[in-house]
């Protein structure tokens, strides 16, 4: 939660409907894998299948963000720091890592190879994902759809909103139209004369 709020104030761009469906899909396939992983007791496979993790991780880490549709929290915070100051994905990422492994070893965290391994590689495949993704045709044309099918939708919804039947004035109120009356500039004089004007001639007729 930090690290959105940091994002939202340092460089709000970085958080939209992506942030959001990344935290659901990732928490989800979180739990979905980690009740199904699997080791061997080769200690030469586990490390494999640690980089395949690790490699598979930073590259789709890469994919969603280039896609400029938001990142999550942690990618905000690396994308918008990257972005405003100019510096390589990489490096601000290597760093992010090594500053949150910090952190979690003094909290009493695990430290082991494969944290180091996280921190070496996934700056740079996300960042080289980024780059080559950013630089293909078709990429850039399926992106171009998204974006403009997103905005078609966006407009279609504000459009429904807009066209809802407002209430309409009467019949009687729009043909008839009373003039309203002159202002009284004799601060209630005229009423008086008129008040006792009607009181004489009613007299008058009496008598």
């Amino acid at each position: 939660a930090a690290m959105i709020i940091f994002a939202l104030f340092y460089d709000k761009k970085q958080i939209n409907v992506g942030t959001i469906l990344y935290q659901i899909i990732y928490s989800f396939f979180v739990d979905v894998f980690t009740k199904i992983q699997h080791y061997t007791d080769i200690k030469a496979v586990n490390f494999i299948i640690m980089l395949l993790g690790i490699i598979i991780f930073s590259f789709g880490t890469g994919l969603y963000s280039a896609a400029d549709f938001g990142r999550g929290s942690y990618e905000a915070v690396t994308f918008s720091l990257a972005e405003k100051n100019g510096w390589k994905i990489k490096i601000v990422r290597m760093v992010l890592d090594i500053l949150m492994v910090v952190i979690g070893v003094l909290l009493g965290g695990k430290f082991g190879i494969c944290t180091v391994a996280t921190v070496l590689l996934s700056g740079p495949v996300i960042q080289a994902t980024v780059n080559a993704v950013k630089k293909s045709k078709i990429f850039k044309k399926l992106l171009t759809v998204i974006k403009k099918s997103f905005i078609i939708y966006n407009c279609q919804e504000q459009c429904r909103c807009s066209s809802m039947v407002e209430p309409q004035p009467s019949k009687l109120m729009t043909w008839v139209r009373f003039p309203l009356p002159a202002p009284d500039k004799t601060n209630g004089k005229s009423f008086v004369f008129i008040f006792l004007y009607n009181r004489k001639v009613r007299h008058s007729s009496n008598s």
